[in-house]
Formats: C-alpha cells, sequence, structure tokens
C-alpha cells in the first residue's frame, strides 16, 4: 500500500518537496491516507503534511467526529483545520451532491499556494463512479470518472490510491489497528452511490473479483479518448480570436461526428455544463446546417447559444439579449460612468473631449432608441446607427448595449465605433 502512495505520488508530484493537504473525514479511506501521507513526509524532510475536516453539518455527530479527527491528528503530530460548511440543496441538486459541491468549495478556498490536496478514493470509488455514469449515459468524458491528477483551485489534486480496491484499505485498516468512523449516510441506499456499493458491486464481484480494477482501467481507456478528442477539437478552436465565439468556418468540411465534439468541446472549455445529445443535434440542425440567414437560437441549462451571420454565440442566458432603455448625465468626463444595464464602464479611454470644446454638464449617453442618424468623421454622408453596427458585425442583441453620447442634445460620437465629424476636431475615441 505505501509502494503504491508513493508511486502515485512520484508520478504527480513535479518534486519530492512539496506538501500536501490531507482531506480527512475520519472514515477508514481518509484514515488510511492520512497514514500514508504522514510516512511519505518522514521520509522526505522538506516535505509538509496538514489535515482538513469537512464539517457538514448533515448529521447530529458531525462535532464528534471532528474532536475524533482531531485527536487522530494530534497523536500523528499533523495540523488540523476544521471548516464547517452550509450545504444548499436546489431542485437541481441531491443532497449528496450539493454536499459534494459545499464541500469541494470549502476545500478550494481553504488549500494554499503551492499545496497539493490528497484524496482517498480508491479503485472501487472509480468503479462506483463508472457505473454511475453509464446509468447516466454519460460518453467518454464522463465514463473517464475521477482523474488521477487535475487542476483544482490554486494547485493540484491528486488521487493516489486509485489504483488500490477497497480491501486493501480495509486489511491496511485492520493491520494499523485504525479507529475509524462509520457514516450512517453511507449504508442509506436511497442515495444512487450506496446502492450501487452495497447491493450491485457484491454481486458483480462475486462474478468477478477484478471488478473494480478492471472498470478502473476502463475510466482509464476513457480518459484517454477523451483527450485525444478534446486535442483535436482544440487545434480548431485555436482559430478563434474569441473564445466565446465560433466561426462557423472551422466546421466545413468536418463530419457529424466530429461537428458534435468541436461544439461539445468549445462549451465545456468556457466552463459550461456540456448540452446532452439532444440539445447537440438541435444545435448542429438549428445553428451550424441552418441556411446563411438563419439567427437561431438554443438554451440548454443556464447558457445559450446563438447565431449571427456566419458566428456562434455563447453565453448565459440573460447575457445574449438586449437590454432595456438607459440614459446617463456623464457630468466629469474625467471620471468613469458606469452603465449599470451593461456593466460596461467608460472612462477616457473610450472617449476623450479637447480641452474648451464641451461645456459642463452637457454630455448624456444613452443607448439607440430607433431612427438616429450620424455622418462620422471621414464619411460624406450619413448613415442610420442601425446601419453602422451592421457594418460592423454587431449581432441585433448587442446593438442596445452600444453606448451613443449626446452633447448639448446632438449626437457626437458612438462607442467603438466613431465620432460624427462636427465633433471630429473636439473628441477622439478608441
Amino acid at each position: 500500500m505505501q509502494q503504491a502512495f508513493n508511486s502515485a505520488l512520484t508520478r504527480q508530484l513535479p518534486t519530492a518537496d512539496v506538501s500536501l493537504l490531507v482531506a480527512y473525514s475520519g472514515g477508514l479511506d481518509s484514515h488510511v491516507l492520512l497514514w500514508l501521507a504522514k510516512l511519505w513526509a518522514e521520509a522526505r524532510p522538506s516535505s509538509h503534511v496538514r489535515a482538513i475536516y469537512i464539517d457538514h453539518g448533515l448529521q447530529k455527530q458531525s462535532d464528534r467526529w471532528g474532536e475524533h479527527c482531531a485527536q487522530v491528528c494530534s497523536n500523528l503530530g499533523i495540523p488540523l483545520q476544521v471548516l464547517a460548511v452550509q450545504v444548499e440543496t436546489n431542485g437541481e441538486q441531491s443532497p449528496e451532491e450539493a454536499a459534494r459541491t459545499a464541500r469541494y468549495l470549502a476545500l478550494q478556498q481553504a488549500m494554499q499556494m503551492g499545496e497539493f490536496l490528497v484524496t482517498g478514493h480508491h479503485a472501487d470509488d472509480q468503479a462506483e463512479t463508472l457505473l454511475l455514469q453509464l446509468m447516466r449515459g454519460a460518453g467518454v468524458r464522463g465514463l473517464s470518472s475521477m482523474p488521477e491528477c487535475g487542476e483544482f483551485g490554486c494547485g493540484f489534486h491528486l488521487r493516489p490510491l486509485l489504483n488500490c480496491p477497497a480491501e486493501t484499505l480495509v486489511q491496511a485498516g485492520a493491520e494499523l489497528d485504525l479507529r475509524w468512523i462509520d457514516d450512517p449516510s453511507n449504508s442509506d441506499q436511497r442515495y444512487d452511490r450506496n446502492l450501487i456499493r452495497h447491493s450491485v458491486m457484491p454481486l458483480l464481484k462475486a462474478r468477478w473479483p477484478s471488478l473494480a480494477l478492471n472498470l478502473s482501467r476502463t475510466a482509464a481507456h476513457c480518459h484517454e479518448a477523451a483527450e485525444i478528442s478534446a486535442f483535436a477539437a482544440e487545434s480548431l478552436l485555436g482559430q478563434c480570436k474569441d473564445q466565446l465565439q465560433l466561426s462557423l468556418g472551422v466546421f466545413g468540411g468536418l463530419p457529424v461526428l466530429h461537428r458534435k465534439n468541436l461544439l461539445r468541446h468549445w462549451i465545456e472549455s468556457q466552463g459550461y455544463r456540456p448540452p446532452s445529445s439532444a440539445q447537440l443535434n438541435r444545435m448542429l440542425a438549428d445553428l451550424v446546417d441552418a441556411s446563411s440567414d438563419s439567427a437561431g437560437l438554443v438554451n440548454f441549462g443556464d447558457a445559450q447559444i446563438r447565431r449571427y451571420r456566419n458566428t456562434l454565440y455563447l453565453g448565459l442566458r440573460g447575457v445574449l439579449e438586449s437590454v432595456k432603455d438607459f440614459e446617463y448625465r456623464w457630468s466629469d468626463t474625467q471620471s468613469p460612468l458606469v452603465i449599470a444595464e451593461t456593466g460596461r464602464v467608460l472612462t477616457r479611454a473610450d472617449i476623450t473631449f479637447r480641452p474648451g470644446s464641451v461645456p459642463t454638464g452637457s454630455v448624456i449617453v444613452q443607448n439607440r432608441r430607433g431612427g438616429e442618424r450620424i455622418q462620422l468623421a471621414g464619411r460624406s454622408h450619413s448613415k442610420t446607427i442601425k446601419a453602422l453596427l451592421q457594418e460592423k458585425g454587431c449581432p441585433p442583441w448587442e446593438r442596445s448595449r452600444v453606448p451613443l453620447v449626446f452633447v448639448d442634445g446632438e449626437l457626437a460620437a458612438i462607442i467603438d465605433i466613431g465620432v460624427s465629424a462636427a465633433f471630429s476636431s473636439r473628441i477622439t475615441t478608441s
């Protein structure tokens, strides 16, 4: 067990002289992990280990569990941090998922620069996760289950026991004469993972004793396949200048499966929950493969994708929408002006009035109302604001966000577009 732990850390760590943060619940798995981390650090004097216990407050005994963890850590000479978290459930998460979200958020916030978080996930945990993902109809990314090493918070999250079956941890606990906590909620088979752990896994193991390790290998194969798919998509996304915009040109000549892979990876790479297969199919039909004049929209989760001309736009729901009318008096153009409706902040970098050209209090900033015209400096004719925004390729939902600058009631400038010929000697814009 110690050899497997040390080998895993050797593979995962850039150097042996590091600090480990052990996620310690008081249970068997994390207790064994704590011992292994202690022995590992003792053989490396320049390394450090500390532990953290997250109190979810879901069990009446959680305070006593924290005391147990404190006593164990004191006996081992390992510093312990205890954090209480508030678990907030909503309609989209089960209590188990909500607790996990709160736990990992607390762990992220507790990590110190240069630390590596280590958790006691083992091969049986990996097998359970794979089975859960199979029941959800997951693709290769989901079937990859838990990675052995991944970026987390200000550092990395390591799972050095992923190749160790649960039986080896039970044996190690007995040999070390450890005393651990059994959380009664782990036996509640109303939760899917517990059902798999207590009813499904024993049945499968009776027929296939190496089940956990075999499924862990399957997860590793899926991880490799997912990485290959991501690499293929990333090479295409590298052609895009704006990460939230995707030119339809990159889809040219791609088979359907590659188109789906590109869309899915683009969405995931921006931190959004991946769409379902049905949603992906709709995106292809309504956005990618639609006629050139299509202005399609697909909502998924809390996000949406819109098309304008030959570009897809990705954002949160409401962000890719028009905003209500706004109007602000910019009394002091030397100071920033905050436009609450869009979150934009106008500064002197956006528009500069030459000395003496604008009377105090005469500057109004608002969005378009329709029908406004302006003759930009250097042009022989005036155009409507709508025509100028179309000319620039500004999507329809963005047009209400563009600030117009009026001086003494006359349209003087359009931010990001240009300045009126009548004011060109008095104003400059970025």
